[in-house]
């Protein structure tokens, strides 16, 4: 069975992080260890955690845990154009959705043009990824009710994204992630339930790339993938 343990952890370590990014350089910083994790520098992620003199090039393979998905605590959701409450119904759906669009976007990411199979089954070869979507803020959110009305806005929202990776089969944790996304591109866009699908999908993709990218050159480097 697929544990969730560790899930309390990533959420305290993103609370952190938030507090971090959002008040002034005196606030509380995040912690330069972590469980045996030393804060690492990570191109295209916020924060990286990273045991030290771990050997991932034997991993070709991924286990991918279900994708968790929360929102953000204070976040009052409304219809667009209504101005009505979204019902506990809608909004179990819109997580339900969330959280399927991130497994696809992110097993196609790892996987595609002879990248790295996706698995259900632990292996000395398999790196298990368990990751959560939390604190997300979805501007405008729309069901696929035809006769709702959808409306502008300035950004689609914002989104964190907390994992750790960890040897499928003796479960020692190696790395934790977190980033935190948000679309301040500051252009008024039409905000429907597609809109908002393709930021999250944008946000999965770039972490599951930027996974990609460190694989590639750690088996490339220890002579084990062709570029």
């Amino acid at each position: 069975m697929k544990t969730r343990g560790f899930m309390p952890a990533l959420r305290a370590l993103c609370a952190v992080v938030a507090l971090s990014l959002t008040m002034t350089a005196s606030a509380e910083k995040p912690p330069e260890e972590w469980d045996g994790l030393q804060k690492t520098k990570v191109k295209g992620i916020q924060l990286a955690y990273v045991r030290p003199g771990v050997d991932i090039s034997k991993y070709g393979k991924v286990m991918l845990d279900p994708i968790d998905v929360s929102f953000q605590k204070n976040w009052t959701p409304k219809r667009a154009g209504s101005g009505t409450e979204i019902s506990p119904s809608d909004l179990e759906a819109i997580k339900q959705r969330i959280g399927t669009l991130a497994e696809k976007t992110f097993s196609d990411t790892i996987s595609k043009n002879d990248g790295y199979p996706v698995v259900e089954q632990a292996g000395p070869d398999v790196m298990r990824v368990t990751a959560e979507l939390t604190d997300i803020y979805v501007s405008a959110p729309a069901s696929d009710d035809p006769g709702l009305h959808s409306t502008y806005t300035k950004s689609t929202g914002r989104i964190t994204l907390v994992a750790e990776l960890r040897d499928s089969e003796t479960g020692a944790l190696f790395a934790r992630v977190v980033d935190k996304v948000q679309d301040n591109d500051n252009k008024w866009r039409f905000t429907n339930s597609v809109e908002n699908s393709q930021g999250e999908q944008r946000a999965v993709r770039e972490w599951a790339e930027i996974l990609r990218k460190r694989l590639d050159a750690v088996h490339e480097a220890a002579g084990t993938k062709t570029p």
